[in-house]
């Protein structure tokens, strides 16, 4: 049973405000993409076609030149639902209720608090930028949701919380992360250094264990495929095709391309609420639990900066961790 403190009235109250609040985002993402019959970038549309070749031709939904599970999971869905546009966005039904939960969860696992997790999971659906990758088909809002459900269970298993089962949860959807987008490496190195900072000898151990056959996996998915996935994974992003550079800073090193993500962060996701973060690094400091956050939100800066292929929603999978701050 859900907990808000106060007596079980409370209880009550707060369970029935968090299913209905979990249902009005679902609704409200149903009425983003309801209408949608084009989209405006290649991305999405890439991803699109090769599930709807998988499906009226045989195409390999696989056969990209690097490895992603992405056109399959919206062939399976489009399997049930139908072939259009609006049919594949429906897919977004899927991660948001995974990534509601999880940043529901990840908040009371955190700070011991549900409202913490309602008011996280309502801000991130509401973010300018994730709003608009809903309307479309990109990787990133079901990679969010991925890596979401990801830190529940490392945190759960360090933490104590669990055992087997979330060791087993963090092995599968290392292994699902690395093959939705090979940059998503630079959102899980800050969580398991702090992870393997935190565990016991017993659990780090198994943990890494884990991620090696985790990583393991990948590579040799990648080798057996062939063509050119082992080494995008390595390059992190392909720069060699001729539109990447007008994508974003054309200097790596340059004051634009370090400032590029924080800029994003600022105004495209959180907008004012950017004026929080001060006080939330004096009150909560970088200590305990809300170090998973501090390192989830702000390592992938680094590396993606890094990469001369730049795009504000490269970042989307880090927003539930600068929401949980906020919230908590």
């Amino acid at each position: 049973m859900l907990r808000c403190g106060g007596n079980e009235a409370d209880n009550i109250r707060c369970q029935i405000g968090a299913a209905l609040i979990f249902i009005s985002v679902v609704l409200g993402v149903f009425y983003r993409i309801h209408d949608v019959c084009l989209f405006t970038w290649m991305d999405p549309y890439q991803y699109y076609d090769m599930s709807i070749q998988w499906l009226k031709e045989g195409v390999d939904p696989l056969d990209f030149s690097i490895p992603t599970l992405y056109p399959v999971f919206l062939g399976f869905w489009q399997m049930i639902w139908g072939n259009g546009i609006p049919q594949a966005l429906s897919f977004h039904v899927v991660p948001t209720a995974i990534g509601f939960y999880a940043i529901f969860r990840l908040g009371q696992v955190l700070f011991s608090d549900v409202r913490c997790g309602i008011m996280a999971g309502m801000m991130f659906f509401s973010l300018p930028t994730i709003w608009g990758l809903i309307g479309e088909t990109y990787v990133e809002f079901t990679l969010s949701a991925v890596m979401a459900v990801w830190m529940l269970s490392l945190i759960s298993y360090v933490e104590g919380e669990s055992k087997t089962g979330s060791l087993f949860a963090i092995g599968m959807l290392s292994l699902v992360l690395l093959l939705l987008k090979t940059t998503s490496p630079l959102f899980i190195i800050g969580p398991l250094g702090a992870a393997v900072w935190r565990a016991d000898p017993s659990r780090r151990h198994r943990l890494l264990a884990a991620l090696f056959m985790a990583a393991m996996g990948y590579f040799v998915y990648s080798l057996a495929r062939g063509k050119e996935g082992f080494g995008y994974f390595l390059t992190i992003g392909n720069t060699q095709l001729d539109v990447m550079p007008l994508i974003g800073p054309g200097e790596i090193f340059s004051l634009d391309s370090i400032l590029f993500y924080p800029k994003q962060i600022l105004r495209n996701f959180l907008g004012l609420l950017s004026l929080l973060l001060p006080l939330v690094f004096l009150r909560k400091g970088i200590r305990g639990r809300t170090l998973y956050l501090w390192v989830w939100a702000l390592v992938p800066l680094i590396g993606l900066g890094c990469i001369e292929v730049k795009a504000a929603r490269h970042i989307a999978p880090a927003m539930p961790a600068w929401c949980l701050l906020i919230s908590g």
